[in-house]
């Protein structure tokens, strides 16, 4: 009968919780290298998004033919839109980051407690 009622290998959940005390979800080089990656992820895609706009509307200037005004109207006011988001997410980046900390945490808490609640 003991041989069926073996211990629980709790090695699994204290793995985790030795990773998540060492790193402490976000640490701050986390943040300058999150940082870093979106401003030169906005960048590029910036210049890719703005020389394609710029292209269209050489093309539709020069009548060439090959787009619709329309596309181009379309075109023009997604990069405009891109450029506020990306003004946006620059200027808001600190709070998203703290924002995503909190909900992490809070996170963690509930899976806690849905965990006691399972065992």
């Amino acid at each position: 009968m003991s041989e069926l009622s073996k211990p629980v290998d709790t090695s699994i959940e204290e793995k985790e919780e030795a990773k998540k005390s060492i790193s402490e979800y976000y640490t701050y080089e986390d943040f300058l290298l999150n940082r870093k990656v979106t401003i030169l992820y906005g960048i590029t895609f910036f210049f890719i998004f703005l020389s394609a706009v710029v292209s269209e509307i050489l093309s539709l200037v020069f009548d060439e033919g090959l787009l619709s005004p329309v596309q181009v109207v379309f075109h023009s006011v997604a990069f405009v839109g891109y450029v506020i988001t990306f003004y946006y997410v620059y200027k808001k980046q600190d709070y998203i980051e703290k924002k995503n900390t909190e909900i992490f945490k809070k996170q963690e808490k509930i899976d806690q407690e849905e965990l006691k609640r399972f065992q």
